[in-house]
Order: structure tokens, then sequence, then C-alpha cells
């Protein structure tokens, strides 16, 4: 079902000398071809195989670094128990080829452009931001760049701070913990300052795209797995399909 507030969703205006979304993103990089996601050489390993873009996890390191990693702790990649802030840049790396989020934007290897998505539970809000903006401008990576995040809040503070970088709004219908009645519900819509929807495969059904085409509201797609759903949702409008399976040559002309 359709929430009623998704009327009032009013998509910006996409930032002028902004990054152009290509049809596939890879999830956490290409890590099907046998490395730990979310690492250099998962995001190498995507160029190799035709990316053109990777979506990526970040957080705050023990010493306030921006590190690019998904989970809050390091139990499932490296059988530890410490969260990630409780470890500084140079602990994560040596515990699980953690790298800091500067040493992907500058690194020659990898795909040209990133879905950085910022890990932003409301107890971090204000935290982390300045820091990402502070690494991007570093790298000079402001036209190679969107930011997603689940917490609007976020990308308010990343539209004040940056406000030629393309932002999107991660949503889903899963009752989980940081996902409020008022995000699934889309009741905080009039205050949404976002350029595209990043929405949960499980939501997008044809009432759904309808909607969002009517609305015009552009709209991209995770984590889509399967080249038949991939077609389908690429016809019905989206922008582009976040991917842990399908490659670019599954859509190319001669696929």
């Amino acid at each position: 079902m359709i929430p009623l507030a998704l009327n009032l969703v009013s998509a910006l205006p996409w930032p002028k000398e902004a990054l152009r979304i290509p049809k596939l993103q890879a999830h956490r990089g290409h890590w099907q071809a046998g490395f730990q996601e979310n690492t250099l050489q998962a995001f190498r390993a995507a160029k190799v195989a035709g990316f053109e873009m990777c979506e990526l996890d970040v957080q705050l390191s023990k010493d306030r670094v921006p590190v690019v990693f998904h989970d809050n702790d390091l139990k499932r990649l490296a059988g530890r128990s410490e969260r990630v802030d409780q470890l500084t840049a140079a602990e994560l790396k040596k515990a699980a080829q953690i790298p800091t989020l500067k040493e992907v934007l500058v690194d020659g290897a990898v795909t040209e452009f990133f879905n950085i998505e910022i890990k932003c539970p409301l107890a971090k809000l204000g935290k982390l931001e300045k820091p990402v903006r502070e690494v991007i401008l570093e790298a000079k990576a402001e036209r190679r760049v969107l930011i997603s995040s689940f917490n609007p809040l976020c990308l308010a503070n990343c539209s004040n701070l940056m406000p030629h970088i393309p932002l999107a709004l991660l949503a889903t219908h899963k009752k989980e913990k940081d996902n409020s009645l008022l995000l699934r519900q889309f009741l905080i819509a009039p205050f949404l300052r976002i350029h595209i929807l990043h929405l949960d495969e499980d939501m997008l059904t044809p009432e759904w795209t309808t909607k969002l085409n009517h609305l015009k509201i552009p709209f991209s797609v995770w984590t889509v797995n399967e080249k038949s759903q991939g077609d389908l949702l690429l016809k019905a409008g989206a922008q582009s399909l976040i991917t842990d399976q399908l490659k670019p040559k599954d859509f190319s002309p001669s696929a």
C-alpha cells in the first residue's frame, strides 16, 4: 500500500555538473569476484567487471576518520567483538581490511563514481556529515559522488554542507530498529531535501512505480539480483539498480 504522504514528496532539481547515475551500481563493490565487501579490492574488481559506480557504507572510526564498512561491529567479517567506533582507522585496516573513505576516492583503479551511504542513526546525527564533506573535498570528488542515508535529518545536514552533491533517501517497509513508522509512512515528506529515492526492491510494485513516475520522483532500487526483475524495473522508470550479482554485460545490447 502506498503511503498517502508520498504525495507530499518533492524531489529537488538535479545539481548542475553532478554525476549522472549509471544503470547499475555494485553493492559494496564487486565482492562476488571473491573479495571482502567494501574493500579496495572489491571496488577495483567492480571496475574490471565494467561497473562505473559502486555503493559503499561509511561510518566513523574511534579517531573520527570516515571508514568504509557496513556493520556496527567486526563479528561477521573479522570474528571480533569490537564496534567500529572502538578502533582507530589503522587498527580497523589491520583487523578487517577496512579502508578509509579517502583511500577509496583517491585510488586510481576503482570505479569513477560512488554512492556513499552514511550510516547515521539518530544517536550519531551531526557527527559524520562534516568529516565526509572534508574527505570529498580533499579528494576533489564532488562530481563523482552521491550521498544516501536512511536518516532524513542527516540528508538535511548534507544539503546544507554540500548543496551541489545529489542526495538520496533510502527507504524500506521493513520494521527495523532505526526505521520508525514516520519513515516507513513517509510522514517526514514535507521536510525532505532530496534529489532521488533509493527504495527496497520489495516495495516496488507496479502501483508504486506508476505513482513515482506520476509524481516525477526519480528512484533507484536495491538490492536487485535477478536480470528479469532488473529489466522490469528499468523499463518501469528506475534510474539505477544496486546489485550484488548482476553485471553491466547483462544489460549490454548483445546480452
